[in-house]
C-alpha cells in the first residue's frame, strides 16, 4: 500500500470518528449543601426544651460550673439562644400551616356537601325503591297463589313479619 492511500484511508476514517463523537459538554447538576446540624436540630426541639437541655447541662457538667463553659455547653447555648431568635418565625409559620388545613378541610367538606346535594334526591329515590322492591319480594312468600302452596312455620312466618316490619319502617323513614 502506498502512502498517499493509506493517508487518505486515515482521514476518512477520522472524519468518520469525529462524526460520531459529541463534544457537547455535559454538566453535572449542583448539589445543594446540606443543612447545619444546629438548623436540623433546631427545628426538631422547641424554645423550653433547648433551654431546659442547656440548664440541665450546666448543672451537672464539672466544667461548665467551675471554669465557664465546654464544647457541648456552648452547643446547646448556641442551640437555645438559635431557637430564641427563630421561635416566632416558627410559630408564626406553624400557625399559618394550621390555619391553611383548617380551610383547605372546610373547602373540601363543602365541596362535598354540594356534591351529595346534587345527587341526594336521585340516590334517596333509589334506595326507597331498593326496599320497597324488597318489601315485595318478603311478602310474595306469605301470600301463596294457590291455596296447596307450601307453608311456613311459625317460626318463619314470625321472622319473615319481623323482616317486613323492618323494612315497612325503613320505607317510611326515606320517604319523608
Amino acid at each position: 500500500m502506498d502512502i498517499e492511500r493509506w493517508w487518505q484511508r486515515l482521514t476518512e476514517g477520522v472524519a468518520e470518528t469525529d462524526g460520531r463523537r459529541s463534544n457537547r459538554v455535559t454538566r453535572k447538576p449542583r448539589v445543594t449543601p446540606a443543612p447545619a446540624v444546629m438548623q436540623i436540630v433546631a427545628s426538631l426541639v422547641s424554645e423550653k426544651a433547648a433551654r431546659r437541655m442547656t440548664e440541665a447541662h450546666i448543672r451537672s457538667c464539672v466544667t461548665c460550673t467551675s471554669s465557664g463553659s465546654c464544647a457541648d455547653g456552648r452547643r446547646l447555648s448556641h442551640l437555645a439562644a438559635h431557637t430564641r431568635r427563630t421561635g416566632p418565625a416558627r410559630r408564626k409559620a406553624d400557625m399559618e400551616r394550621e390555619e391553611w388545613q383548617e380551610r383547605r378541610e372546610q373547602g373540601q367538606r363543602l365541596l362535598h356537601e354540594s356534591q351529595w346535594a346534587t345527587a341526594a334526591g336521585s340516590v334517596r329515590e333509589a334506595d326507597i325503591q331498593r326496599a320497597h322492591d324488597a318489601l315485595v319480594a318478603m311478602l310474595r312468600p306469605l301470600s301463596p297463589k294457590k291455596a296447596d302452596g307450601p307453608q311456613l312455620s311459625d317460626w318463619e312466618r314470625a321472622e319473615a313479619m319481623s323482616a317486613i316490619t323492618m323494612l315497612a319502617t325503613k320505607v317510611e323513614q326515606l320517604s319523608r
